[in-house]
């Protein structure tokens, strides 16, 4: 995935506000190794679609589902990737290492 220097700024300013169990993984690949997510609705909740989801630090319930509250993830979803208000997925690269468990 195409990373301007802007956007390696922002992504390295919220890295260094955060601790990640996975050592910032979705990072160090470029953003090919996330999470399967989906795009839920304007304030930019991302649904985790992975069978693991409750294992992962970042892993919330809430209803019948789990979102992410990762701040690398929502930000890739936000600011890198191609969802523009539909519900598809919003990245199946695979899932992260945080997830994997």
């Amino acid at each position: 995935m195409k990373v301007s220097e802007q956007q390696k700024r922002e992504v390295e300013k919220l890295i260094a506000l955060m601790k990640c169990d996975k050592d910032f993984e979705c990072y160090k690949t470029g953003f090919t190794s996330l999470c399967k997510a989906r795009y839920i609705d304007m304030d930019l909740r991302i649904e985790c679609l992975e069978k693991s989801s409750q294992k992962c630090g970042f892993s919330r319930a809430l209803g019948h589902g789990n979102y992410c509250q990762c701040p690398l993830r929502v930000y890739a979803a936000k600011k890198l990737e191609s969802f523009h208000g539909d519900e598809t997925y919003i990245n199946m690269f695979g899932p992260c290492r945080g997830c994997s468990v």
